[in-house]
């Protein structure tokens, strides 16, 4: 009777429809959908309005479908809220009451649609710039990488000192830009595909530690780094993921520290798992910021980096790559990031190339690293080696390459060197190495039975062509 009546005052403002019991209005909300406004008598025959109030908040939220309920008794108003009811009105219902709170909820749930579809929108411009980004940091990435070999290949030795200045400081300037738009890449591909792509292989990361830690007490000659390494570091990783993720946070603790305190960078064995801890001195992260560190494009409000505030985003994507994490620890003396490797994971492994394996042995980090990138772009699996040696350390512990790309002027070991022993090795002279020089020869068979010779600078796609050709003639 209150519930006609009800009805009879809501119709003098709405469309209303009204059913006599519980079931009857389930059945309708499943074939049409919600109204703006359900008002649930809780005394009904049959599904009880308790009863009726769960079957609907099963699939309609507060905000969706708010729920006014009716009811003779106060001592239930504390359990209709408790089952999702938004309000209620007091039998015998009081018009301009039972009006207010209907209207009330009303407002409430048109704002709700509003705010959803304003969200929406945002979302979508936001998908679309970062997309925007991606594609532009892809195509500056080419002529990038092109100015950075013919920059490497300038002669410094002989340049006048207001000439090595320049070329110093154009090169610094293009190895940052380089590393801004490999970090868009990275961030592109962590919000909008499958996640940083990873290509596993059995390594010794103590190797890659030391590496890393070697190239930034290079780069930051001021500054203490002291590394202490216990027990096994081999595992099933990607090499150069994992020194893009030691590199960023020991650059991070570098950043935010006093220069003349030291950075200490420890790996241990824990549980099965690989630790990687970089600890620095100095006042402790803002409670505020630690819930958001990892966020993208997130900085300390003090710091005057120059960088994007990626690099901790793009450490925690790669952790979770191999199923692992980063987390941190700041107090007022010493602020800890540690990072969590499982040495075998079951996360599927996006970076499989379906289009053969590439060695890529250069000695200049940032051409070595933009090159990789490109070539697992294009489906190609790609392990990175600094020298000869290394490049020689990897084969023998099991890396099968369908080619290899060799610098000439290396390290340790020169490119030369490596090609000799290549050709001499039973295991491995059958495959096919395309030879980097910055000064082609009049015949590319001077450069120790070379398969394709390729000058510096060059552009990314004659790369590509001769290494799909190699990698077609070896699958012959």
């Amino acid at each position: 009777m209150a519930a006609a009546w009800a009805a009879r005052m809501l119709t003098k403002h709405y469309s209303v429809e009204s059913f006599l019991d519980a079931g009857s209005m389930l059945e309708r909300l499943s074939r049409v959908g919600p109204p703006d406004l359900l008002v649930l008598d809780w005394e009904m025959p049959g599904i009880s309005g308790v009863e009726a109030c769960r079957f609907v908040r099963q699939t309609f939220d507060q905000a969706k479908l708010p729920i006014l309920i009716l009811t003779g008794s106060p001592d239930i108003l504390v359990e209709c809220l408790r089952e999702g009811a938004n309000d209620f009105a007091r039998k015998p219902a009081h018009e301009p009451e039972l009006l207010a709170r209907a209207a009330s909820l009303i407002r409430t749930k048109i704002l709700y649609q509003d705010l959803a579809r304003a969200d929406a929108v945002l979302r979508t411009e936001a998908a679309m710039r970062e997309r925007f980004v991606g594609i532009l940091g892809h195509d500056l990435r080419q002529p990038l990488s092109t100015l950075l070999m013919a920059i490497s290949l300038m002669d410094k030795e002989n340049a006048v000192p207001a000439e090595q200045a320049l070329l110093e400081r154009m090169g610094r300037a293009s190895a940052t830009m380089h590393r801004m738009i490999c970090d868009l890449l990275d961030f592109t591909r962590a919000r909008h595909g499958d996640g940083i792509p990873v290509s596993r292989r059995d390594v010794d990361l103590h190797q890659t530690v030391r590496h890393v830690v070697d190239d930034l007490a290079a780069s930051y000659p001021n500054r203490v780094l002291r590394l202490e390494i216990e027990g096994n570091g081999r595992g099933s990783w990607d090499f150069d993921r994992l020194a893009q993720l030691f590199g960023n946070l020991v650059e991070n603790a570098i950043e935010y520290s006093a220069l003349g305190t030291p950075v200490n960078i420890t790996v241990r064995d824990q549980s099965g798992n690989l630790k990687f801890e970089v600890c620095n001195e100095g006042p402790a992260i803002p409670a505020d910021l630690i819930p958001t560190l990892f966020e993208p494009f997130k900085r300390e409000r003090s710091s005057g980096s120059k960088g994007l505030g990626l690099g901790l985003f793009i450490a925690q994507q790669v952790a979770r790559a191999h199923g692992g994490s980063v987390g941190v620890e700041s107090d007022g003396q010493h602020t800890r990031f540690v990072a969590t490797l499982p040495r075998s994971s079951s996360i599927v492994d996006h970076g499989s190339g379906t289009r053969g394996s590439v060695l890529l042995v250069e000695d200049n980090r940032t051409i070595a690293m933009d090159l990789a990138s490109l070539l697992r772009d294009q489906g190609f699996t790609v392990s990175v080696a600094s020298n000869g040696e290394q490049a020689w350390s990897q084969l023998h512990e099991g890396l099968t390459p369908t080619v290899i790309v060799l610098d000439l002027m290396l390290p340790m070991m020169d490119g030369w060197t490596l090609r000799r022993r290549l050709h001499d090795h039973p295991g491995f002279a059958s495959i096919p190495v395309v030879v980097l020089t910055g000064a082609a020869p009049a015949d590319p068979a001077m450069v120790e039975r070379a398969d394709d010779v390729l000058s510096k600078p060059f552009e990314f796609q004659s790369l590509l062509a001769i290494v799909d050709r190699c990698v077609g003639v070896a699958s012959v």
